[in-house]
């Protein structure tokens, strides 16, 4: 995968002002007028290809459909990626999932990562609560997931380990910018592993699902996707104790962005899809196997919290 810079708001700041466009969400296209001396359009436009460079603002599904358009329509153009909200770290991936047909697709091909990622620090303390936790979740999943990742190869696990011991879990859960960077990471040590459980129940229940976006799916799923990783098998432990983290520390990290009211509220569709989320191919590179017999222990750990 080659390698990304990772710049500076003010490096942003400093980019030629001809040929630089910022491509941004409704919601922030006054903040970034206000902030940057480029022009600004928003989600609801596309820019002309060939544009020379692009920054993109946005979260994670924006980010998604930027990488696409530049790989799809503009493969000249210099992209920087901003997110507005941890979790997803798509600017640091060379990954983009997009709605077909009903189903999350994800595409990967390295011209699908940005030339550069930034934070733009002035907008972590304005995440709200509930998307900054969920926010946390996603960014736990992606690096416990690539951790555990039977694809992943000793060097990558060895990374993995490592950033989940001493930067990961003992970060608190606050509104600290620097949770962009973890973000980030996190989703780059997936990209080069895979996923599990976790994303397979996600893809699967987010087109299905209103009111619950992929980050909220990740969070609610997480920590019982754990216990039954621990529970079905000794991989999670074995490796837990290779790379010195402590087992109760990495459960009471999922605990710490569980929701039970959540869970039990979805409960239900992950019983009605379970035959689909057994099939999807994220769930089959599980760190342990996943069956038709494993929504009972769903079922029986609604009773358990």
């Amino acid at each position: 995968m080659p390698d990304q810079q990772v710049l500076t708001w003010a490096d942003i700041s400093r980019l030629p002002v001809d040929g630089t466009q910022v491509w941004t969400i409704a919601r922030l296209a006054p903040a970034v007028q206000a902030a940057l001396p480029f022009g600004v359009i928003t989600d609801a436009e596309e820019p002309a290809s060939g544009q020379k460079r692009v920054v993109a603002i946005g979260g994670g599904a924006f980010l998604d459909r930027v990488k696409l358009w530049r790989a799809e329509s503009s493969a000249e153009t210099w992209l920087c990626a901003v997110a507005s909200l941890w979790g997803s770290g798509a600017e640091a991936s060379p990954i983009a999932v997009r709605l077909e047909n009903g189903q999350k697709v994800a595409h990967m091909q390295t011209t699908l990562l940005p030339e550069a990622r930034a934070v733009w620090p002035q907008l972590a303390t304005e995440i709200p609560a509930d998307l900054a936790r969920w926010g946390y979740g996603d960014t736990l999943a992606h690096a416990i997931e690539g951790f555990l990742s039977p694809l992943g190869g000793d060097d990558n696990r060895a990374v993995a380990g490592n950033f989940l011991r001493s930067r990961l879990m003992p970060q608190p859960l606050d509104q600290s910018a620097i949770w962009f960077d973890l973000s980030a990471e996190a989703c780059a040590i997936q990209a080069r592993a895979g996923v599990g459980l976790v994303h397979g129940i996600a893809h699967t229940l987010e087109p299905q699902v209103s009111g619950f976006g992929h980050a909220r799916l990740c969070s609610s799923f997480l920590w019982p996707v754990l216990r039954y990783n621990v529970e079905r098998g000794a991989k999670v432990e074995t490796l837990c104790t290779t790379h010195g983290i402590a087992i109760d520390a990495l459960d009471q990290a999922c605990r710490s962005v569980f929701d039970v009211g959540d869970f039990r509220a979805l409960l239900p569709e992950l019983e009605q899809r379970w035959d689909s989320v057994i099939r999807h191919p994220l769930s089959r590179s599980n760190c342990t196997t996943v069956r038709r017999d494993g929504i009972d222990f769903f079922r029986q750990m609604e009773f358990a919290v």
